[in-house]
């Protein structure tokens, strides 16, 4: 040990200068604080010292200590105990530094912030803003921040996505819109639009709430990040006595001098690290199970990335198509054609078992995938999935409905002129004067809404109604209605009519419903779920663990910690009963077989006594 007053070299157990007479000092490169030659660590900071002397006076109130740039910085001791004291000495880790100590001195250099301390939480920030003298409006950037990394905004968020899925859940997405107003009515129809109730997880109100939780998980990974990252880079660095006192749950062993050969024996047999340090030992294992949370954060945040992308650049459509039809897909730049369509039922029942559509895709001109598909087995092609939604008769889209005319005389009798079939929008011709009738709308389900506009109230054939108009060349003479439940009822529209309209045959063509999807976002959401997993399997099945021990006295003193201070305490208890009732441990499964030979191996338990404090 060299003295730095007169660099004299003297032997490592000097306290004084052989040469000077100067009293030999180790001070702690981190606070600055003067040791005693035999100190292993600082008094002050617990940083692990270096074996070289000073005998250079320290100032008093001040702690001497090295800057991130290399620099050296003075501190206010003063300060920095009272942050110590108020950080409580747990030393649990959970901040990124080894003792709070060390986080204290951070904390008044600027390098940590107040809040850095997650056992101490909010009460604990204010106290040391106060000592820190920060008691002036805090800056907007740093209340932003909080409230960013806020997990009650996390909970919050994720409260009201929940609250807009169970809307989603009970309200069919991406329907037809005469679903809805069979279902809700028109009113409710229209509400639903207004509020996008039908296309919910595409909302704007939707995606702005993930892009808020995508936003606060980011800031709680960073946050959590640097605090997990220093926990596994940095080495488990040996503690002493008074250390592992301060420790949350440590344990005082009366035992013999192999007691900490016996314990790193023991350690290894439960798969820890052991490193043996004189009278001192660490032990460790599952450092990387820190992360797992981390990992979990990193999932979480590629879920919603997902999400956000299907809902942007994510479409989903519904087509309604007929045997033989071709539509085109504008967003894939292929055509689809419908080549049939068909229904099973049950055994000895009319109730519809499953739907089934057979399509092709044509691209190019040219045929390239042919598949059929039901309920639970889509077609996909470029990204872009075929859904069998629904089936049923077209009375909306394809109705062809036959009509018996009769013309009214001047005396009152009527003269048949027959009857014609047509499809909804074409014509057909009435009389030899040129008169063409359009079938212009059918309504299937004939209601008033509340508009006083025509509308249907279902898609079922519950009342039949058809406008008809009447042109005569170019121009268009009158407009009237034929309701197939009441005939008579067309009388009442135009005095001026002097044809009457009845409905005698309405036939319809069967439809298939395809939702057409595209959602760019699935693999991102599968490899968030990948890791999600990954995450959980890491948090639960590999938790870290650090174990410190000395020995002094004819005493062990063993402590450690977990990823939560408290969450060591079984396992600390199950070490302490092998080393009480164990003087030469054995493999782990003839422990096992051992627990139940009865009373007489208890009688050779080794005498010892332990303190376990929590």
């Amino acid at each position: 040990m060299t003295c730095e007053k007169c660099q004299t070299v003297n032997t490592a157990d000097s306290r004084f200068c052989k040469a000077c007479g100067a009293p030999l000092q180790i001070v702690c490169s981190a606070c600055g604080t003067a040791n005693t030659p035999d100190s292993r660590f600082c008094k002050f900071c617990g940083v692990a010292l270096s074996a070289v002397a000073s005998a250079a006076p320290v100032a008093t109130g001040v702690a001497s200590t090295l800057a991130n740039n290399g620099m050296t910085v003075a501190v206010p001791r003063e300060k920095v105990a009272q942050v110590v004291a108020v950080l409580g000495g747990l030393n649990c880790g959970r901040c990124g530094y080894r003792t709070c100590a060390e986080n204290a001195m951070a904390i008044v250099r600027g390098e940590s912030p107040p809040d850095s301390c997650v056992q101490g939480g909010a009460e604990v920030a204010r106290q040391i803003r106060e000592i820190l003298g920060e008691t002036k409006r805090t800056p907007w950037g740093s209340l932003i921040w909080e409230q960013l990394t806020s997990i009650k905004l996390a909970i919050g968020l994720l409260i009201a996505l929940a609250l807009i899925s169970v809307i989603g859940t009970l309200i069919p997405q991406n329907q037809n819109p005469m679903v809805y107003v069979e279902r809700y009515g028109l009113s409710g129809a229209q509400l639903i639009r207004f509020f996008q109730f039908d296309r919910l997880y595409s909302s704007w109100y939707f995606l702005g709430l993930l892009i808020l939780l995508v936003i606060n998980t980011v800031c709680c990974a960073i946050k959590r990040f640097r605090v997990s990252w220093e926990m596994v880079r940095k080495p488990v660095e040996p503690r002493s006595v008074d250390e592992i006192a301060k420790l949350p749950t440590h344990a005082k062993i009366a035992i013999p001098e192999d007691g900490l050969e016996r314990l790193a024996q023991l350690l290894e047999r439960r798969r820890y690290r052991v490193r043996r340090a004189g009278a001192q030992l660490t032990a460790y294992k599952h450092l990387w199970g820190r992360l797992g949370v981390d990992l979990l954060h990193v999932s979480l945040l590629i879920v919603l990335i997902g999400g956000i992308v299907g809902g942007l650049l994510g479409f989903e459509e519904f087509q309604v198509a007929h045997k033989g039809e071709t539509f085109h897909v504008a967003r894939g730049g292929f055509d689809v054609r419908v080549d049939d369509l068909w229904t099973t039922s049950y055994a000895d029942s009319p109730q519809i078992k499953d739907w089934y559509t057979k399509l092709t895709i044509i691209d190019n001109g040219k045929e390239v995938l042919t598949k059929t598909i039901e309920v639970n087995d889509p077609l996909t092609y470029k990204g872009i999935t075929f859904y069998q939604s629904s089936f049923g008769t077209d009375w909306l889209g394809g109705a062809h409905l036959t009509l018996r005319v009769e013309r009214v005389q001047p005396d009152g009798a009527t003269l048949p002129l027959g009857e014609f079939t047509a499809k909804v929008g074409e014509e057909f011709t009435l009389d030899d004067e040129g008169r063409r009738v359009k079938i212009s709308a059918f309504f299937p389900d004939f209601m008033i809404g509340e508009d006083r506009r025509p509308a249907n109230r279902s898609g079922r054939l519950n009342n039949p109604a058809v406008f008809l108009e009447v042109f005569k060349g170019e121009q268009r003479e009158f407009a009237t209605w034929a309701f197939a439940q009441f005939p008579e009822f067309q009388h009442e529209f135009t005095r001026e009519n002097p044809y009457r309209f009845f409905v005698t045959g309405m036939t319809a063509p069967e439809f298939t419903g395809l939702q057409i999807a595209s959602n760019p976002g699935i693999p991102l959401i599968y490899t968030g779920f990948v890791l999600m997993m990954l995450g959980l399997f890491m948090n639960f099945y590999l938790p870290p663990r650090r174990i410190w021990a000395a020995y002094q006295e004819s005493k062990l003193y063993v402590g450690g910690l977990g990823r939560e201070p408290r969450e060591f305490e079984p396992e600390l208890e199950e070490i302490v009963e092998e080393l009480k009732f164990n003087p030469h441990p054995t493999p782990l499964p003839e422990r096992e077989r051992a627990k139940g030979e009865g009373e007489d191996s208890a009688k050779e338990k080794p005498k010892t006594s332990v303190t376990l404090s929590k």
